[in-house]
């Protein structure tokens, strides 16, 4: 069942030393780099957004290779891959503020439920990517709500029951294939979606800077 394989990916926790982080922050990177994206470590504000249409901005000290360093940058290049190709490279993926926004220009460029269904998505598949690269996802699982922890064990909250019952999970699972970021046996590909969305949803209202 992809649930249950989802759960077991989002639910791994172990301990990675410094050097495992390192080894880890440092291929992502270079797969990041594959694409012609940039990455920036910095927590200067002179940097609006955590995606600017050419680069991505960690907010983390230049040195960093934390867990967070590594969730936020699996979180930024998953939605790259996800995101619909005609707003790839528009500010923040055309899907509005983000939570390395401090700028005041990303604007939405689709409805409400594609953002959503990329956002899902992009969760999901950072932590397949993560989970590739030998990496725990409970703390970052935790951190979009995907998973609660009780100090003890990992529990299933609420939401994560009711999208299992509600198809959410197999739907977010068959999209990920659909459009070719993960394999038949949930890998990643790291390949871009090339699948454009549907058109009634998408409205061109700025570029990227």
């Amino acid at each position: 069942m992809s649930e249950e394989r989802i759960f077991q990916i989002m639910s791994t926790d172990f301990e990675v030393d410094h050097k495992q982080r390192a080894t880890a922050y440092k291929r992502l990177v270079a797969l990041v780099k594959n694409h012609g994206i940039g990455v920036i470590r910095s927590m200067d504000d002179r940097y609006k957004y955590g995606w600017n249409g050419k680069q991505f901005r960690i907010d983390e000290p230049a040195r960093s290779t934390s867990m967070r360093a590594l969730g936020d940058l699996a979180h930024e290049f998953a939605h790259f891959l996800c995101a619909s190709p005609a707003r790839r490279y528009h500010l923040e993926f055309g899907l509005g503020q983000g939570f390395s926004t401090s700028g005041t220009e990303a604007k939405e460029l689709t409805s409400s439920e594609v953002i959503q269904t990329e956002e899902n998505c992009a969760c999901v598949l950072a932590a397949i990517m993560l989970n590739h690269l030998g990496i725990p996802n409970l703390k970052e699982s935790i951190w979009v709500n995907f998973l609660w922890y009780d100090g003890f064990k990992t529990t299933c909250p609420p939401k994560w029951s009711q999208w299992v019952a509600a198809g959410e999970i197999d739907y977010i699972v068959r999209t990920l294939l659909t459009w070719g970021v993960i394999d038949a046996d949930m890998n990643p590909t790291f390949k871009a979606r090339e699948i454009i969305e549907d058109p009634r949803h998408f409205t061109l209202q700025s570029s990227a800077a």
